[in-house]
């Protein structure tokens, strides 16, 4: 129990492996223990670790991205059952964010095109733009 406190106080902190691993932590409480909770009790679990993975993503934590990618790209339409309602536009951009970072298996995920709904070309590259033309714009004026 401490060391969840432990986690839970580093994380409100700003330790992004903190936010993470809390966020895992959560996850993993759900899908572990299924049968013990009831659904309104998972959907609230849920929903926070989604919260703490998009914390963790916003502050560069590759991990984070990836989860928040995959969890928008393989949630059920309209069901949120992942924390999240699917919407591919925010998986591509998240792993376009861990791309960016240079993770293999997001430029991996984004070459074959993130759904079956379609993730066209064209979206990856303007969510790519918008990621990496502010530091293009920083590296020219130095």
């Amino acid at each position: 129990m401490n060391e969840r406190i432990d986690l839970v106080t580093r994380a409100n902190e700003g330790d992004i492996d903190a936010m993470y691993e809390y966020a895992e932590l959560l996850n993993k409480r759900t899908s572990n223990f299924l049968t013990d909770l009831d659904f309104h009790k998972q959907h609230q679990l849920r929903a926070e670790a989604i919260i703490w993975y998009k914390k963790a993503a916003e502050k560069g934590h590759v991990k984070a991205q990836l989860h928040l990618g995959h969890a928008y790209q393989h949630a059920r339409e309209g069901s949120g059952t992942t924390g999240v309602k699917k919407d591919i536009e925010k998986s591509v951009y998240w792993y376009g964010k861990a791309a960016a970072q240079g993770d293999e298996y997001a430029k991996k995920i984004l070459s074959k095109g993130v759904s079956s709904g379609g993730c066209c070309l064209v979206s990856i590259i303007q969510i790519l733009a918008s990621i990496c033309l502010p530091i293009l714009l920083i590296l020219l004026t130095l």
